[in-house]
Formats: C-alpha cells, structure tokens, sequence
C-alpha cells in the first residue's frame, strides 16, 4: 500500500526542482513511468490549477528537502526498481525534466537532473504520505459525492463499501466506507408519487441499481437503472430506499460498489370528511384519516358546551357531532384540533345550519295533560344525558341502522309542535300511543348504563351502543334487561302495560349523541358513521 502512495508523492518533489531550475512558476508536471511495470495508470498529468493548496505545500516541504539532501554528484546510486520521467511545465511551456528513482522496500528515493542527485530523507519520505495528498488525488476512505432529491428534497443519507484504488504492480488497495450521516425523514407528501432524481457530480458510476423496502418487506429488489430521473409510487408507511453505484470499467485507476441508503417516512397530510350543511336536531359525523394514531382529536363550537374527543378505530378518527333541536338557522364556526402528537392539526369550518317549518299538531285536553306532566320530568333526561355521555364505549357496537323500538307507528315525532288551546310542548323524543300491552326492544346492540324507576313512577333503560351514542327508552311498566348486561338488536328490554292512569300506554324513545337529544331519524335511515369508513 505505502508503495502506490510513494510513487505519486515522490513525482512531486520534481516541483521544487522544477522551480529552482526556472522561475517560471510550475502549473503541471507530466508522469512518464520508464521502468514501472505491471502498472496501468500509464502516464498521467498533474495540474496544479486543480490542487493549488496542496501544490504550494509540497513545494514547502521539497525547497527543505533540496536545501539539505544534495549528495555527491559522482556517488553510485543502488540498484533502484522503478523510475518516473517527470516533465515540469509553466503553462505549455517545458521548464525541466527530471528523473525519479525509489525503492518502495528500502523508503528510499533519489531525484536526479543533469547536474545534482537529491536522496530523499525517510522523515520527509513519511512526511509526504501523511500530508494528505494522496486523499486529493485518490480520495481515501471518501465515497463520490452524491446527491439525492426526492420530490425537490435534499434527502441525506448513509454509504457503505468497499472503494478500491489500483496502485503498483496491479495491487488493489481496498478502503471499507461506512458514513453515516443524519437522516433525513418524516416526508409530508400531497400525492401519491415520489419523484426521485439522484446526480454524482465527482463520477457517474457505470451502473445504478435500487432496492425499496416498505415495512421490512422488499418491493424491489437490485432493479437497474437506465435514468437518474424516476417516478415511485408510494404509500404510508417507513421505507429503506437503496442505491447501489458501481465503477467498474476496467480502464479506470480504481473500482467500487458503493450502497447509498436513504430511510423515508411517509405521511400524507390528515384528510378531513364531515358534512358542513345538516338540519337542526341532526347528528354531524365526522372522519379523519392520516393523523397520528397516539394523538388526541377534539372538536369545538358554540353548538355546544364542551370539546368533543373524536374515536380512533382502525387507524381513523370517528365522531358525531349533534346539533341541538332548536339551533337557529345560520353558520356556526367548527374547528377541529389534533394534539399529543408531532404533526400539527388545526381545522376550522363553517356549518351550514338549516330548520324547517316546525311541524303543529293537536292534542286532546287528555294527552295534553299527559304532556304536561310528561314536561316536568323532562329536566331529569336532559341531565341524564349530561351524566352518561362522557362514559360511553370508545368502540362503535351497533351496526348498520337502528331498528323502531315498537311494532307501531310513531304517535308524534321527534321536534314536532304539539299544542291545546294555550298549551304548547315540544318533545326531544319520540311518543308512541298504545292500544294494549306492548313489548319494547333494544334499536341496536349496546351496554345497559341504567334500567331504573324514574320520577314519572315509571321505568327507563338507557343502552350505550358506543362513539357518544345512546338509545333512551322511558315510562315503562316493566324491566327485561339490567344495569351492565349486553343487549343485541330487536331484544327485548321492557314492556308497556295498561295502568289505572294510562289505559292507553304510551312510551317514549330518545337518541342522545354526546349529551344532546337527536332526531331519532338519522338512525332510522342510515347508519351516520357507515357513509365515512
């Protein structure tokens, strides 16, 4: 190995002859090998334009080497193995011609003109190897620059492998390169293509391979390149991606492989889905995909009191949002933000709420008494609603739509106006008017949260079916179901029956969504969270 370097190193001692011959100042010395065998470099030109600080220091190091290593012209010099030619020129101008003799074995070397010998001590010998010329010229332990850009990114990356320098007497001299550099990750891309475009501005290899990982699994494998330009489509996830450059002609003084190893992390910016126009008394669902899954997503507005956390399941964020029965019509700001997590999320919307002509209807002086006393339990369901609404399951456990908890038509529905004479009501449920007996089911698969006696002297099973939601069966005669007990579809959960008081049963039937009474429709008609999965 140190005889390569040798032999570069002592060509340049001639510079320092060169300019005690000449004051012309040398700009490049020609290397003609004369008794050199086995080598391939054949002969080469040094130009000091390219290396002019390292030339000024050899020239430092030779002018002490010429003032003290003259010997005596006449003396026999030993048997030297190799020789170099070496041509100074100022420009194209031929300053001086000199004669390099070494022995790599022996650290020793003699430079010669036509008048004087210069031996070459061995500190000075050692002095030049270490001063870093030979890293100028071969670029020791230094892999080719590359860049990389990915979508216009610079993306740093790490390189390892072997790049080898031919040297004298065909000997190979084999450097391990391992740099590793700071990665360059987390990429917040808007498409579904990576455009990749690489350059090494110090040597193109001769061939270029690429390798992708995604998840630990390889999607291509070694694949060569024909163009340093390439479209890669991608999705979410953490990806290897790996370059292998290969310098093989066998005319060049060296050869390599070297691996550039880039990682990328892909996400794609969070993508909101909600309706931003509902009807009063409606349920809002709301979906987001692409956020951090140990992060926290909440929604706010004046709609109503308090934020409202959003569900993660399967890797999105599931919610509904009720609009209150009563909002006025008009625009109501929505912001949604994201927070426990690295990636930023903040959303605001403007909702769009609209209300129809309230529906009227007349009531007998009979039922009207019924509603009035039914209007003065109502304050215990509304805070029913406030109580058991931040306990509800993080998993959603119904499915599809809900199913009408009698087997008759609705009485009066959900926000309609029911009045006589100066009495007015306008229920938050559903009332269902019986002409028997009646079995009462469950609308969907839920919890029982309560099955108790409620101050109407009555009974009321409410079941969380999850997300917020909560199905609300009240003025029961009887219980079917507990506190705690899972319930299923269609189940029974309770019984209407003729009383003294009500020889005509009625029943009431609320949906609640995050503690606020919903139209009890938006179930009937579709599943809300089905149309966002």
């Amino acid at each position: 190995m140190r005889r390569g370097f040798c032999l570069i190193f002592f060509c340049i001692f001639l510079i320092a002859c060169a300019s005690k011959a000449d004051s012309r100042p040398v700009t490049s010395i020609r290397f003609t090998p004369l008794n050199f065998p086995y080598s391939n470099l054949g002969e080469f030109t040094l130009s000091a334009a390219q290396h002019q600080e390292q030339l000024q220091l050899f020239l430092a190091v030779f002018d002490d080497t010429f003032a003290h290593g003259q010997i005596d012209d006449d003396a026999d010099l030993p048997g030297l193995p190799h020789t170099f030619s070496l041509q100074l020129f100022s420009g194209t101008v031929l300053t001086a011609i000199y004669r390099l003799s070494f022995d790599f074995e022996k650290d020793i070397a003699f430079l010669q003109n036509e008048r004087h010998i210069y031996a070459v001590a061995p500190e000075y010998f050692h002095q030049i190897i270490e001063t870093g010329y030979f890293n100028m010229i071969f670029r020791k332990n230094h892999a080719p620059a590359a860049q990389f850009y990915l979508n216009s990114k610079d993306i740093k990356y790490s390189v390892s492998g072997t790049w080898n320098y031919e040297t004298y007497q065909n000997n190979f001299l084999s450097y391990q390169i391992n740099s590793q550099q700071e990665q360059s990750t987390n990429y917040i891309v808007t498409d579904t293509d990576f455009h990749l475009t690489y350059t090494f501005a110090e040597k193109p290899p001769d061939h270029v391979y690429e390798t992708i990982r995604v998840g630990g699994q390889t999607v291509k494998n070694h694949a060569l390149l024909s163009s340093n330009s390439l479209e890669i489509p991608v999705q979410e996830g953490d990806y290897t991606y790996e370059v292998e450059a290969v310098w093989s002609d066998s005319e060049l003084p060296y050869n390599a492989a070297l691996t550039y190893v880039f990682q990328i992390e892909v996400n794609y910016p969070p993508k909101i889905k909600l309706d931003l126009a509902v009807a009063a008394g409606f349920p809002i669902a709301v979906t987001i995909e692409n956020y951090d899954s140990g992060g926290r997503i909440s929604a706010a507005s004046a709609l109503w009191e308090n934020e409202i956390g959003l569900t993660l399941i399967n890797g999105k964020y599931y919610g509904l949002l009720p609009v209150p029965a009563g909002t006025a019509a008009g625009e109501y700001e929505l912001t949604i933000t994201g927070s426990g997590s690295s990636e930023t999320l903040l959303c605001k919307e403007n909702l769009t709420v609209s209300t129809g002509t309230p529906e009227k209807a007349a009531v007998s002086a009979k039922n009207a008494a019924l509603l009035s006393k039914k209007a003065e339990t109502d304050p215990y369901y509304l805070a029913l609603a406030k109580k058991i609404t931040g306990s509800s399951h993080a998993e959603k456990l119904w499915y599809g739509v809900f199913n009408y908890p009698a087997a008759v038509p609705v009485t009066y529905i959900y926000g309609q106006t029911l009045t006589h004479r100066d009495f007015s009501y306008q229920p938050f449920c559903q009332l269902y008017a019986f002409t028997g007996d009646a079995d009462i089911s469950a609308a969907a698969n839920g919890s029982v949260r309560v099955a108790e006696q409620t101050p109407e002297g009555g009974y009321t099973v409410v079941i969380d079916h999850g997300l917020g939601v909560f199905s609300v069966y009240s003025e029961l005669s009887e219980l079917s179901v507990s506190a705690g007990s899972y319930v299923f579809a269609r189940q029974k959960v309770g019984r209407c029956a003729k009383t003294e008081e009500t020889p005509a049963p009625v029943f009431t039937y609320g949906v609640i969504v995050n503690g606020y009474y919903v139209n009890p429709r938006a179930f009937f008609e579709h599943d809300p969270i089905s149309f966002y999965k």
